[in-house]
């Protein structure tokens, strides 16, 4: 009960912070570019999301927001409920989809990459940690207090067991295993994050694209948008012309 007064509060915090909603919230489904399924993190509620899925609309790409508890729970859980929304847009639309994640939605989108590689035709991680180790000391703070509530029974909010147990284990490693060779991987960062630092979010497997500003910028920044829309567009010349992808280095 308590969780969902808490995602109630940040889903109106959101509806009063960010744009009027816009009246499609599926896509069309006879479309040309595969659809983008878009992942928030922790504390994120569909509202939140609205902006960069506005942008990217009017750009072409047909954009689902997913927003699944607020991105506070189980990271096992909330990517098994994922997985249906994915399974469900890839049937709908009978295309491959791109997957957009932000901060923790990244992890969620990696973990879905692994999952149903079949059904992902590019992965986009934005701002997004794939190890504990490396956080800034505020961010392990927040995640340590939330935890501790989840463990002391607190439902729909991620437990310790989540961070070390064996409940996400799977979850875990698809955070430091190579992501499918068939899918398109592109990390996005910022220097001056003071959530999650390039050296927990980038990949040598991946194109890594460093943007300027800051965590909830890299979710509602220009910079971060256009970055996002390179690594779309890129990962539609690579399907057209099915060659292997390239892998750029940022100096970390």
């Amino acid at each position: 009960m308590l969780t969902a007064l808490v995602a109630a509060g940040l889903e109106k915090a959101g509806e009063l912070t960010m744009p009027a909603a816009e009246p499609a919230a599926w896509p069309d489904l006879h479309v040309h570019r595969d659809p983008v399924l878009l992942f928030g993190g922790f504390g994120t509620t569909a509202p939140f999301l609205r902006p960069l899925a506005g942008w990217l609309r009017a750009r072409g790409h047909p954009v689902v927001a997913a927003a699944v508890g607020a991105g506070l729970g189980c990271g096992r859980a909330t990517t098994d409920r994922l997985e249906l929304q994915l399974a469900e847009l890839a049937d709908a639309t009978g295309r491959p989809v791109r997957l957009v994640g932000h901060s923790r939605g990244g992890q969620f989108a990696r973990a879905l990459a692994h999952r149903r590689p079949e059904l992902v035709s590019g992965l986009i991680t934005v701002g997004t940690p794939f190890r504990l180790v490396g956080l800034h000391a505020p961010m392990l703070v927040t995640v340590a207090a939330l935890t501790s509530v989840g463990t002391a029974g607190l439902t729909g909010v991620a437990r310790t067991a989540c961070l070390v147990g064996r409940c996400c284990r799977g979850f875990r490693d698809a955070q430091r295993a190579p992501v499918p060779a068939m899918v398109p991987f592109t990390c996005i960062y910022s220097r001056g994050d003071r959530v999650a630092p390039p050296r927990v979010c980038t990949d040598p497997q991946a194109v890594n694209m460093d943007v300027p500003g800051g965590h909830t910028g890299l979710l509602i920044g220009a910079h971060a948008r256009e970055a996002i829309a390179e690594a779309l567009d890129r990962d539609t010349a690579h399907d057209d012309s099915g060659t292997t992808r390239h892998t750029e280095r940022c100096p970390l």
